[in-house]
């Protein structure tokens, strides 16, 4: 219980789950591109609100799927070398103009093993900011991990 008593109805704006997925213009300076957005409801989508958000065929929502695997093959060492490279990747496909980033781990075979999905999205997070282009696209991860609400919360 607060006091006083939170009101999801009158406070709906403190209460609301809706966000926007997209590049954040600077603030300072009004244009219609900082309108470039997609607002969602929660931030949990369904396959289908992806696959919405994939299809989308207006250059100024370019996304790309990036990878959030590596070769079970080359143990510790080639789960480091794919986060580097999966850094690397979206950095490449900010330069070439994609405005949202899926990192996906989809492909989780005999072979293939998934980057765990907070060390996947919190090290492009913040290679992207030491780049000074975090900014510039919005990141949506697609992860079959999560299993409980603590694990949505911290993704």
């Amino acid at each position: 219980m607060t006091n006083p008593p939170i009101d999801p109805i009158r406070e709906e704006l403190v209460m609301s789950l809706t966000t926007s997925i997209g590049p954040k213009p600077n603030l300072m300076h009004e244009h219609p591109e900082a309108c470039r957005r997609i607002r969602v409801k929660q931030p949990i989508l369904t396959n289908a609100e992806l696959q919405k958000i994939r299809e989308i065929a207006d250059p100024h929502f370019k996304s790309q799927t990036l990878k959030m695997l590596f070769k079970v093959a080359e143990g510790p060492e080639g789960l480091g070398a794919a986060v580097d490279d999966l850094c690397r990747q979206a950095s490449q496909a900010i330069n070439e103009g994609y405005k949202f980033l899926i990192l996906s781990d989809r492909g989780v075979n005999e072979e293939w093993a998934p980057i765990p999905s907070l060390l996947g999205i919190a090290s492009v997070h913040h290679h992207l900011v030491r780049d000074c282009t975090r900014t510039e696209v919005g990141l949506i991860v697609e992860t079959g991990e999560p299993r409980d609400v603590h694990h949505f919360a911290a993704a």
